[in-house]
């Protein structure tokens, strides 16, 4: 019993404990007993996880027009054809693609971009709310390039009543007006693209022909092309009369041309001469000179003003920065002091173009404040509709992040939509090509993203995955 006791107390934390015995008198004798603690130290280690999930990049600070340093936005949510995807990247059902679940306006304005080209934001898709998008662009000061659909109903070439209800419905219905102006995220509209190779479609839903001279190939008959281009400007600034768009509106507007060589429809522009990539500039130059030579009248007043103080030039180039600058910077002279872009710069996969050093030097161009204002590259995702596309910057992985519900509609049969439900698949740049040579031009980088596959987006996060990032 007493050295159940003694154990016990000991294990309390008591050392030297003296018992007295229970008899009494002078007789009787002491007896100590002393119990020994031994000590025990015992050390725990403790790990520390910390698991950072990606998210949507948070707002950043707002960024200037020029330079221009734009990716082109044309990423179709499918690997294999089947039928097609809607091409209106704007419309709310790609938004999981664009923000939420991917984030692809994030991604680019991790990369450095400062603007982003959408192709067909105004007219293929008529129901849906854009806003959201714009909204997004704006948060992360990424500035909107934002084109009509080119391939609508353009009946003897005269767009006007197209491109008019166009524009009404962006603004009124989708969400592209704010505060009585475009929506401050946008800063350039583009009317058309190529509209050279003449992409319209008449009432029946087929090619226009271009009758003029029958001699010659239709994209060579300059009126066509230009007489296309006045009418839809004259939409557009008939839109925004009936929607209250102030007047002096900050977005710029443009016609993206082609780099081929053709002759102006004044003449002044001929193949083989020096200007012979700047036939579009010329053409509306002219056009808006003397209509007429188009064969074309404005139903609305003031197209010379909204030419001065709102048109802005613009080139698709597939060739390297050394001879787009020949062609054109070195050529621009006589529409100064009008401003011009390279709307789209493809990179060559089969040239030995050095995409980073060109845009270094083409962002060191734009930042001298003449008339060049920097360049959009194409494009951000590899097109899967064309076998025989170049790869651009992110292919498509194996993870699926989800679905998205997306339409395509005709300008002149919005009623009859054709809708689908797509996957969509994180972003793969170790496939892609050239999304390094963008963010080293450009001071920005695409690691950590939420977009990208497994094994490529979990380095070491330095800092909060939504902080700002320039």
């Amino acid at each position: 019993m007493m050295r159940k006791a003694g154990a016990a107390m000991a294990a309390l934390g008591f050392s030297a404990l003296s018992l007295q015995g229970c008899g009494g008198g002078s007789g009787s004798t002491a007896t100590t007993v002393t119990t020994t603690k031994v000590a025990t130290t015992t050390t725990t280690t403790t790990s520390t996880v910390t698991t950072t999930t990606l998210g949507p990049l948070g707002p950043q600070p707002k960024q200037d027009l020029v330079p221009i340093k734009g990716i082109s936005y044309r990423a179709l949510p499918f690997k294999i054809l089947d039928i097609p995807p809607g091409e209106d990247m704007m419309q709310k059902g790609y938004e999981l693609m664009y923000h939420t679940g991917r984030d692809d306006l994030g991604m680019m304005r991790a990369m450095g971009a400062s603007a982003v080209r959408i192709y067909a934001g105004l007219g293929s898709e008529l129901y849906t709310d854009h806003g959201a998008f714009l909204d997004r662009a704006f948060d992360l000061g990424l500035n909107v390039i934002v084109d009509f659909y080119t391939s609508a109903r353009c009946p003897e070439f005269d767009c006007y009543a197209t491109w008019k209800n166009m524009s009404v419905t962006g603004l009124k219905n989708q969400g592209m007006m704010k505060d009585g102006a475009w929506h401050p995220a946008i800063k350039i509209i583009m009317l058309m693209n190529e509209p050279d190779n003449l992409p319209f479609n008449d009432d029946q839903g087929a090619q226009p022909s271009c009758p003029k001279d029958a001699a010659e190939p239709p994209q060579f008959m300059p009126w066509c092309r230009v007489k296309a281009v006045l009418s839809a400007l004259d939409g557009l600034m008939a839109a925004e009369e009936a929607t209250g768009i102030a007047d002096g509106s900050s977005a710029m507007v443009g016609v993206a041309w082609s780099f081929a060589s053709r002759e102006s429809i004044d003449k002044v522009c001929k193949p083989t001469m020096p200007n012979e990539n700047m036939f579009g500039f010329q053409d509306i130059m002219a056009g808006i000179a003397d209509p007429d030579i188009a064969s074309y009248s404005f139903r609305t007043s003031g197209s010379t003003e909204f030419y001065k103080n709102r048109w802005v030039n613009a080139i698709n180039s597939p060739a390297p920065w050394s001879f787009t600058k020949l062609k054109v910077n070195d050529q621009y002279a006589p529409y100064a002091p009008t401003k011009f872009f390279i709307s789209q710069l493809t990179p060559a996969d089969d040239s030995p173009q050095d995409l980073n050093a060109d845009l270094i030097a083409i962002d060191a161009e734009a930042k001298k404040g003449g008339e060049f204002m920097g360049v959009v590259v194409k494009g951000f995702q590899t097109d899967y509709t064309d076998p025989e596309a170049f790869t651009f910057m992110f292919n498509l992985g194996d993870k699926k992040l989800g679905s998205v519900h997306v339409c395509q509609e005709s300008p002149g049969h919005p009623e009859n939509p054709i809708c689908g439900d797509y996957d969509i698949w994180c972003l793969d740049p170790t496939k892609g090509k050239h999304s390094a040579d963008v963010f080293a031009a450009w001071g920005g980088k695409v690691k950590p993203a939420m977009g990208l596959c497994p094994g490529l987006a979990e380095e070491p996060v330095e800092e909060d995955a939504t902080d700002f990032i320039a």
